[in-house]
Order: C-alpha cells, then structure tokens, then sequence
C-alpha cells in the first residue's frame, strides 16, 4: 500500500490493479474498451484543478495484448475538456512556487540592503 510506504517519491510509479465486475466492462454493442473517467472524491474541486483526474480503459476480457492495449486499436488517446478555475489555492501555489525567484546568497558579514 502507498499508505505504508510513505508515498510514491517524485518521478516514481505505482500499478493499481482493479477487479473489473462485468457490469463496468463493455456491453455486447459496444466496441471492445471502454473509457471510465477516474477523479479525487477527497476535494474534488481543488483536487481536479491540481489535474488528479484521468482515464481508466476497461477492455473486453481476451481482447488486449500482454501490455492491457486493446488488440484492435492502432492508437490510444484520452482528451479531458474543463474549465479550471486557477483562483483555487493548492493551483494559485503551485503557480507561484513555479515563478518564485531564486533566493540570494550573501556573503558573510555583507551589508544588508
């Protein structure tokens, strides 16, 4: 568990495994993937601005490669459409941590200006 482990450090990965029940699978007229959108329930404003939201494919049981990509598909790709608001605080700070200047170093016994 992440929990136990303290997190997952910064350029890390984590496998999460789901055991998908039929019903959230694709139906019998559907194409073999279907697309789930999975999004924080925590703060779900605050954290969906921060960008915690992405795509689950869910693939028609012996229709995916080793990989998980389905079988009869070239290419895979998500596109998420929202309107952010950037005012909320956890946005607002990473966007000035992003432009933050670099502190000054001073020389001991320097003049403070």
């Amino acid at each position: 568990m992440i929990a136990d482990s303290g997190g997952v450090p910064s350029g890390g990965r984590v496998t999460y495994r789901w055991k998908v029940p039929p019903r959230a699978g694709p139906g019998p007229m559907d194409p073999s993937s279907i697309v789930w959108m999975y999004h924080s329930h925590v703060d779900e404003v605050t954290d969906t601005n921060a960008g915690l939201v992405g795509a689950i494919v869910v693939t028609r049981q012996g229709k995916a490669r080793p990989d998980g990509s389905p079988k009869d598909v070239d290419r895979e790709f998500a596109a998420y459409f929202s309107v952010v608001d950037e005012s909320q605080p956890i946005a607002e700070g990473e966007r000035r941590a992003l432009h933050k200047p670099p502190p000054t170093r001073r020389r001991r016994g320097s003049a403070r200006g």
